[in-house]
């Protein structure tokens, strides 16, 4: 009965601090709502619908009124302050204010999708050069807080509109080298899907396989190396169900939704380019190979997409083998780039 009644008053804690702060997010918007009508569009008319009617137009006219990226970036700093300001708690709670602020008034809708917009056309323009600058800069004008809220923002905005966010096997994969597959060998026979002999690990971090005469191989995920020191009994191994058949029998997919692993998909439920990599397996290997394939992150695509720009070009190249952001594309995505871009130099 102890335990039961502890965690009972753990639950109603934590719900009453979740109530509690999302009040004080509330009454945070609420005022800095007031400091812009009144202090930014003049508005001083405290009837609700007139308020309305009154802050849509204002805040339009207000944001045409700005002249440049600099201006809005500035401008929206100017509400980081009244944020501030207002603010009742630690500094990390800019990011809930701001949404609430930001679906509570139009004027702060616009600037932010602003600052969002310009901030993508420096990641789809980005070099070699300006590469670890886009990433690691602040936005002028705003504090390195609300700067990091905003840079969380606009990656998460890239990431959907670059279709990062997709389901796995739908994603393009369509490089002529790409970097976000491998193909694992190891096992002498070919895995049956349908007996379930292909697994991931519960923590999406292994992938096990059984072939016909039993014999267990696994692999680290992250980096596709065969691993021997794991004891499978000690896991709890998983597909993800798609809930059709046909996909569910030709691969097997995390349940985080980041790696997919197969023998061969399809048509009607993968990209081209995944058919690609399959056909391109088949024709240079004759052993079972197991296509193993990740989530592209920001910095794997971005780093890929240089990459394919800069071919020819040295001095690119060298610059994008050195950046910090490069430095931080983890696993096998890291090691396939690392040896193409050696690859290029030498010739």
């Amino acid at each position: 009965m102890k335990k039961y009644a502890v965690i009972t008053m753990v639950t109603c804690s934590l719900f009453s601090y979740a109530m509690e702060k999302n009040l004080h997010v509330i009454e945070c918007a609420e005022k800095v709502r007031d400091r812009i009508d009144v202090e930014m569009l003049g508005i001083v008319d405290k009837d609700s619908f007139l308020r309305g009617m009154l802050g849509t137009c204002y805040s339009y006219n207000k944001f045409l009124s700005l002249q440049s990226p600099k201006e809005i970036a500035t401008t929206l700093g100017d509400i980081q302050s009244y944020i501030s300001a207002s603010m009742l708690w630690e500094q990390q709670n800019y990011e809930s204010v701001l949404t609430a602020i930001t679906k509570k008034h139009s004027f702060v809708a616009l600037l932010v999708n602003a600052v969002i917009n310009e901030e993508v056309k420096l990641l789809y323009n980005v070099t070699a050069y300006t590469i670890d600058q886009v990433f690691n800069r602040m936005i002028v004008g705003l504090s390195p807080a609300m700067s990091n809220v905003m840079r969380k923002k606009i990656l998460g905005y890239y990431k959907q509109k670059i279709g990062l966010t997709d389901f796995l096997p739908t994603l393009p994969f369509d490089k002529e080298d790409e970097i976000h597959f491998v193909p694992l060998s190891g096992h002498k026979e070919a895995i049956n899907f349908e007996e379930d002999k292909l697994l991931m690990s519960s923590d999406s971090k292994y992938l096990r396989a059984i072939d016909g005469d039993g014999n267990v191989t696994m692999w680290d995920m992250e980096n596709g190396n065969i691993i021997h020191d794991i004891d499978m009994n000690s896991m709890h191994w998983t597909r993800y169900d798609e809930h059709h058949y046909y996909c569910k029998r030709e691969r097997v997919i995390d349940k985080k939704g980041d790696y997919c692993a197969t023998t061969g998909i399809s048509f009607p439920f993968a990209s081209r380019g995944i058919h690609d990599i399959r056909y391109k397996v088949e024709k240079e290997y004759s052993i079972p190979i197991i296509m193993l394939l990740v989530r592209p992150t920001i910095r794997s695509y971005i780093c890929q997409e240089i990459f394919y720009k800069s071919k020819g070009d040295k001095k690119a190249l060298e610059v994008l083998q050195n950046s910090e952001t490069f430095k931080k594309v983890k696993g096998f995505p890291s090691t396939n780039l690392k040896y193409l871009i050696e690859q290029e130099l030498l010739k």
